[in-house]
Formats: C-alpha cells, sequence, structure tokens
C-alpha cells in the first residue's frame, strides 16, 4: 500500500469542514484514527525511500503536521530536516503561547475569541501539549527504523534546521516568533481566475 492510496484526501475534507463549521461536524477521533494508516504506508513504501535514498539529498523538507510522521524521513535517511507548515506551533519553537489571543491547532479560532472559546482554547491547547504527535513516534522509530536509536516525539522534533510557514505577519494576529521560523505567507496563492 503505498502512501497515494491512503485516505489524506479524506482528512483534508475533515479539517476544511473544521475551518468552515467548526467542531460540530467535525470528527477528530477520525482524523486521529487514521494517523497510524498515514504512517504506516508511508514508512513501509521501500520503493520512495529507495529511490530518495539513491538521490543523495543533503537535507529533507517535510511537511510538518503533528498527527502524523514526516520528521521520521530525515531521521530515517541520516538527512537534516526542514519544516514546512500552515501553521506556527509554539511549543515546537518553545516560544510563549497565550490562549487570550493565540488560537490552538486545529482550534477553527481567531485572535478575537469569547470566554468559552478561550476556555475552550486552553483545554485544546494542553491536549496538544500532553499528546503533541498521535501515533508516538518512538512507537514508530522502533518499529520502523529499528537500527537507529530511540526518540521521543520532543527530541525528533527539535531536531529540526529551519521551519517555513505558510502565514502572514501583515495578515494574521500577531505572535512570538523563533529565530529558526520564516512566515512566508501566500506559499499556496495563485493568481485569481477571471
Amino acid at each position: 500500500m503505498s502512501l497515494d492510496n491512503s485516505s489524506i484526501f479524506h482528512d483534508v475534507q475533515l479539517i476544511s469542514e473544521l475551518k468552515t463549521n467548526g467542531y460540530k461536524s467535525f470528527s477528530l477521533l477520525q482524523l486521529l484514527g487514521n494517523a497510524y494508516d498515514h504512517c504506516h504506508s508511508f514508512l513501509t513504501d521501500d520503493e520512495l525511500f529507495g529511490i530518495l535514498k539513491a538521490s543523495k539529498f543533503d537535507y529533507a523538507i517535510v511537511d510538518y503536521d503533528p498527527f502524523v510522521c514526516y520528521e521520521i524521513l530525515g531521521y530515517k535517511l541520516s538527512l537534516p530536516f526542514i519544516l514546512s507548515s500552515a501553521h506556527y506551533d509554539p511549543s515546537l519553537h518553545r516560544t510563549p503561547f497565550n490562549p487570550a489571543y493565540m488560537p490552538a491547532l486545529l482550534s477553527g479560532y481567531i485572535d478575537k475569541m469569547t470566554f468559552l472559546e478561550r476556555m475552550i482554547n486552553i483545554v485544546l491547547y494542553t491536549i496538544h501539549l500532553i499528546k503533541p504527535t498521535m501515533p508516538s513516534f518512538g512507537i514508530l522509530i522502533a518499529k520502523y527504523v529499528p537500527e537507529k536509536p530511540l526518540m521521543s516525539n520532543s527530541e525528533l522534533k527539535s531536531t529540526f534546521l529551519l521551519h517555513i510557514i505558510n502565514r502572514d505577519i501583515l495578515m494574521d494576529y500577531p505572535i512570538p516568533i523563533a529565530s529558526n521560523a520564516i512566515l512566508c505567507g501566500g506559499l499556496a496563492a495563485k493568481p485569481l481566475n477571471h
């Protein structure tokens, strides 16, 4: 089974529903349930890893998503890696997080929240801190990269070189940014069709 055959598109649809309708129609458990399937498909794709290893890249650029395991690609190929994502994760960069105006990942909130939304935001961020990656990298490394030493989620994530974030400082609310993070808003933008 290759990564192409997994249910990534279904998960993107779930996340789109979250952004549109909030948690009323979003099944977070369903998304987390698919995380292991994504990781298994990705980490057992021997053809892909053979091509990547033969290419002798200097570093890997991987999509950062706290619910999947793409960071293991760099570790498995012994490459330093750069993260690319659409969101900024304060726990990854060890920068301050203020739940009063900084929405938690997948909360669907903006910087202007009601008191109840701020309370929910705190709970969501706390859950993210308790279980930041699903499934655990330690378990995945032991299973799919047994020749390498075990690393925890935080150890592996802290080895990235740079984080490229598809956000625009002029369009978003203010956030504290680490020195190894670059805001590059408009990476996925394209000209409007008239």
